[in-house]
């Protein structure tokens, strides 16, 4: 990538950057490229598939009712107004 490139995306970002981390952000941007250059040059067509092709996540259910522990948590609340936690003002 041109120094110009990276010149132009940050005037097009509208972010200020002085020359000094104009040439740093070029730098790492090369170095990222070229890491992803290695990584795309890496053969994989003998490497075994790895990636699980099933859901293996448990079903998404509800095992436990709405509610069915709301006396017992409010019940610890050292204040408390019908179904909600009462607190100190905190925001003035």
């Amino acid at each position: 990538m041109e120094q110009d490139d990276i010149s132009r995306a940050i005037h097009l970002s509208l972010f200020e950057k002085s020359d000094a981390e104009q040439k740093a952000l070029h730098t790492d941007v090369e170095k990222i490229l070229s890491f992803v250059a290695d990584i795309q040059s890496i053969d994989t067509s003998t490497t075994a598939e790895t990636a699980a092709k099933t859901n293996i996540f448990r079903d998404d259910v509800v095992t436990v009712p709405p509610g069915a522990f709301r006396e017992q948590i409010l019940g610890q609340a050292p204040n408390r107004f019908k179904d909600w936690f009462l607190s100190k003002k905190i925001l003035s």
